[in-house]
């Protein structure tokens, strides 16, 4: 990392500033611009008040003006009840400004993230990106509302002093700067390091969020396995590394006082010797010395508290840095330019010797081609690995193929728009996602301003009505996280009722019984024979007794499409879907 880096208007962290200027501060300018006139005021008075101890000075050893000696100590009081006020209103306005800013980029990060390609969130863990929604703008918070003010004050405060310095001896002025370099010098390598630390902080934050919320995600698992005491020290691991850091930047922040204080003292010292000459020799009355080392040591405060304010400013700068990387990562998956909305016809599906890849890996789905007609039920099975999720994820463009097609009653998906895509799908799964909200919610996610009568409607469609009437609160019973309140077959039916509402053509199903008991599985297939009716619908399945009614069967393996027909067909021909059958049958039937 460059020296240049430790300061905040550095060029490193100029385009940082530009970008938060641009995309975030602008709309406030003028309340900013109400703010800084407020610190005008404020070093003014700071400027005033070291300016009038000369007359003061002067008036009670008797060589100045009596009269206006007298009105100094009201002028202080003037001068002081100003300066008060406008510490006030500009702390109000940039606090009020940074909460506005900092609430705008946590709204869009969360955008951007949700927005994201199926592949980056696979990259990436949700901590992480917890992290940084909270962590990361949580540090840029600092910088805008509390740090900048700081700056844009001292830096102020600074001028109108060192002002009056220069108007009482310009000499004696130079003499009491000439350690300002190496005072810079020494604030730049402490910055330096500091900048260093607090890229890594940031980055512990991700990986302590990740841990905890992994643990507390997978506690049913780690109660089982007895795994708490791993759990606690794998956590432990992250907060010392944590630990560490935080004593390293403990370190380097109390650096930062003793140096500008030593370097400060040094230059008072200096300017004392070389003034006291000078008021000795006449050239300086006792006012005006005693007015230019007012001004001097209220001008070496601000400087102090910019050193210090560096230090924290470049967490807000390490912060930003990643934000703006965070933001840099475009979707691959968007709209391309002229995309038109989707123009259904019953919602037959196609793939057309599609290709796809993760990352650079090898091949999971090989010159596939498949046709689901609309209103039809096609089931793909196979082992774990054979590519029947991924082929399932091209259809709502989770992904996009690599080389082929995949039609939509004859349209390109990549040529038509996302929102219209995806709205003409639904999706049961495996593991079903719902929210920590009422059964009434979850069931209308797909459809929020759908009526009462069309919830109901759809959860007795669902065969989940039963259930939820005998819930304490009906449809207003809260579920809780990932609907825990709940049995697996009842999460599911919730699941398909969801899908009943939003009433799509196309239907996705994958796995969506897999991780039931016998008796749940047959309430969720008899909702799902409702569900399908039709509609278009694909099925991953490893339970072959759940597709066996399926107008259509692909058997993959290695990406590719290996067998194909009905379920008798498929079992006359003994070839692949015959061994999978008879793997799962019972050892009576298999004897039989």
């Amino acid at each position: 990392m460059s020296q240049r880096k430790a300061f905040i208007l550095s060029a490193e962290n100029r385009p940082i500033l530009r970008w938060l200027f641009s995309n975030y501060v602008r709309p406030y300018c003028w309340r900013l611009a109400s703010a800084a006139c407020f610190m005008v005021v404020t070093a003014a008075a700071a400027a005033g008040l070291a300016w009038l101890a000369g007359p003061a000075v002067d008036d009670i050893f008797g060589d100045g003006d009596r009269d206006f000696g007298r009105l100094v100590p009201y002028l202080v009081v003037a001068v002081v009840l100003v300066n008060g006020v406008a510490i006030y209103c500009q702390s109000i306005i940039v606090q009020r400004v940074g909460q506005r800013i900092i609430a705008k980029l946590q709204l869009d990060l969360f955008r951007h993230f949700t927005e994201s390609d199926a592949a980056f969130r696979n990259r990436t863990h949700n901590g992480q990106l917890l992290s940084r929604c909270m962590s990361d703008t949580g540090a840029v918070q600092g910088a805008v509302s509390g740090t900048i003010l700081a700056v844009a004050r001292d830096i102020l405060m600074f001028i109108f002093l060192a002002g009056v310095m220069v108007s009482r001896d310009a000499g004696l002025s130079v003499v009491a700067f000439v350690v300002l370099p190496l005072m810079l010098w020494g604030v730049g390598r402490i910055g330096l390091r500091s900048r260093r630390l607090h890229e890594l902080m940031l980055q512990n934050n991700g990986d302590l969020t990740a841990a905890i919320t992994e643990s507390l995600d997978g506690q049913r698992l780690v109660k089982v396995y007895g795994a708490e005491e791993r759990e606690y020290q794998r956590v432990a691991r992250v907060i010392k590394v944590r630990l560490a850091l935080q004593r390293q930047l403990s370190r380097v922040r109390a650096l930062t006082t003793p140096v500008t204080e030593v370097l400060g003292g040094l230059a008072i010292a200096a300017a004392m010797i070389y003034g006291g000459q000078q008021a000795a020799a006449n050239n300086l009355t006792f006012g005006e010395y005693s007015s230019f080392l007012a001004a001097l040591i209220f001008a070496y405060r601000p400087l102090k508290r910019l050193a210090a304010v560096n230090v924290s400013m470049q967490a807000g700068m390490a912060a930003g840095h990643r934000l703006m990387t965070a933001f840099a990562m475009k979707p691959m998956v968007v709209d391309r330019p002229g995309a038109a909305p989707l123009r259904l016809n019953g919602g037959e599906i196609h793939f057309q010797g599609v290709y796809f890849a993760y990352d650079e890996g090898a091949p999971v789905l090989d010159d596939v081609d498949l046709q689901v007609p609309a209103g039809r039920a096609v089931a793909l099975v196979g082992i774990s690995g054979a590519g029947k999720s991924t082929l399932l994820n091209l259809i709502p463009r989770l992904y996009d193929v690599r080389l082929g097609r995949v039609l939509v009653d004859g349209q390109d998906i990549r040529e038509v728009t996302l929102a219209s895509l995806r709205s003409a799908i639904s999706v049961v799964t495996q593991e079903t996602i719902l929210f920590d909200d009422s059964v009434r919610a979850n069931i209308a996610y797909g459809r929020p301003d759908a009526s009462e009568a069309e919830i109901l409607a759809a959860a007795r469609a669902a065969a989940a009505l039963d259930f939820i009437q005998a819930l304490p609160a009906g449809l207003d019973t809260v579920i809780g996280q990932r609907g825990v309140r709940l049995s697996g077959g009842q999460r599911q039916r919730i699941a398909i009722a969801r899908a009943m509402l939003k009433n799509a053509p196309i239907l996705l199903l994958d796995e969506a019984t897999s991780s039931l008991d016998n008796e749940a599985e047959q309430q969720v297939k008899v909702a799902l024979q409702r569900l399908m009716q039709g509609r278009t619908t694909l099925i991953v399945a490893h339970r072959l007794s759940t597709v066996i009614d399926a107008d259509e069967i692909h058997v993959m393996e290695k990406g590719r499409i290996v067998e194909s027909g009905i379920h008798a067909q498929l079992l006359r021909l003994g070839g692949r879907y015959a061994e999978l059958y008879q793997t799962q049958l019972p050892r009576s039937d298999a004897a039989a």
